[in-house]
C-alpha cells in the first residue's frame, strides 16, 4: 500500500469520533475524505457534512456520485473564504485536506479563510489541516530532484504562460503554525510524516511534463529545454523523496 493511502486512511480523521457532528469539508479533488467518514459510518457514526468546492463540475459530480447519500452529504459549490451560508458557531469540525495550498497562491485568501473557519467553528471545534510542507531552501539531498522539477515548471510558466501553469507554493510549518495562532486557535497536535519516494519511472513523468507540447518553436525555448534535459541526467540517479506532510490538529479558543 502507498504511503498516501496509508497517511489518508489511517492519520488524516484518526481517534477522531464524526458521531453526531456536523462537519465541513473543504476541497474534494485528489483525497478521500469522504470515503472515510463513510468508513466510519458503517461503524455507527452517523454525522452531516457539508462539502465544498470552487469547480462546480466537481462538485455536480460528486453530488451525483453520492445521491443516495443526501441525508449525510450536502455538496456545495463554494469559496472556503466566503461560506456566508453556514451559520456563525454552527459546526464541529472543519477538515481541510490540502485546501489551503489551492488558495496559497494569493497569500491573503489563507487569511481569509482561517477568518471564516473561525467565525463557523463551535467553542473548541476542531480543524484538521492536511498540508504538503515546503522544501524550498531545504538542502537534503532527498529533496533535489523535486525542488529542481519544481524551479523548472515555474520558470518556464514565467516564461511561456500560454503553455504551462505555476505549480501552486507549500507552507512552510512555522508560517502556518503562526497564522493559526493568529486566528485564536489552539494547535493540540502535528503529525509529521515522510513523502513518498519518486520512482524512476516517475521521474522520467516528471520531465515529460517540463518537455514542449505544442509550443510554437523558439530558440530561446529550444535551449532552456537542453538545459533542463542536461539537468534531469545529473540528477535522475540520486534518491529522492516528494515532499513530507503535515497532519495539524487544532481548536479554536472559547471566545
Amino acid at each position: 500500500m502507498c504511503y498516501n493511502k496509508i497517511m489518508k486512511k489511517e492519520y488524516l480523521l484518526k481517534d477522531i469520533s464524526i458521531r453526531n457532528k456536523k462537519i465541513l469539508i473543504a476541497g474534494i479533488s485528489k483525497n478521500n475524505t469522504i470515503d472515510i467518514l463513510q468508513s466510519k459510518a458503517k461503524q455507527g457514526e452517523f454525522f452531516k457534512a457539508k462539502v465544498i468546492d470552487i469547480c462546480g463540475n466537481l462538485i455536480s459530480e460528486y453530488k451525483e456520485k453520492f445521491k443516495n447519500d443526501s441525508d449525510s452529504l450536502e455538496f456545495i459549490a463554494a469559496d472556503l473564504c466566503d461560506v456566508s451560508f453556514i451559520k456563525e458557531v454552527s459546526l464541529d469540525y472543519v477538515i481541510l485536506p490540502s485546501t489551503l495550498s489551492s488558495i496559497n497562491i494569493r497569500p491573503l485568501k489563507v487569511i481569509q479563510a482561517f477568518k471564516e473557519v473561525y467565525r463557523i467553528l463551535k467553542d473548541d471545534g476542531l480543524v484538521v489541516i492536511q498540508e504538503k510542507m515546503a522544501t524550498a531552501n531545504n538542502n537534503r539531498p532527498e529533496y533535489s530532484f523535486y525542488n529542481w522539477y519544481r524551479s523548472r515548471k515555474n520558470l518556464l510558466g514565467n516564461l511561456f504562460s500560454d503553455y504551462y501553469i505555476p505549480l501552486k507554493p507549500h507552507f512552510f510549518l512555522n508560517d502556518l503554525k503562526f497564522a493559526l495562532k493568529e486566528y485564536k486557535f489552539n494547535i493540540e497536535n502535528i503529525l509529521p510524516q515522510g513523502g513518498d519516494t519518486i520512482s524512476d519511472e516517475k521521474k522520467e513523468e516528471l520531465l515529460n511534463d517540463l518537455l514542449p507540447k505544442n509550443i510554437d518553436k523558439e530558440s530561446s525555448f529550444d535551449k532552456i529545454i537542453s538545459i533542463v534535459k542536461n539537468e534531469f541526467s545529473e540528477l535522475k540517479e540520486r534518491q529522492s523523496f516528494f515532499p513530507p506532510y503535515s497532519i495539524i490538529k487544532c481548536t479554536k479558543k472559547k471566545s
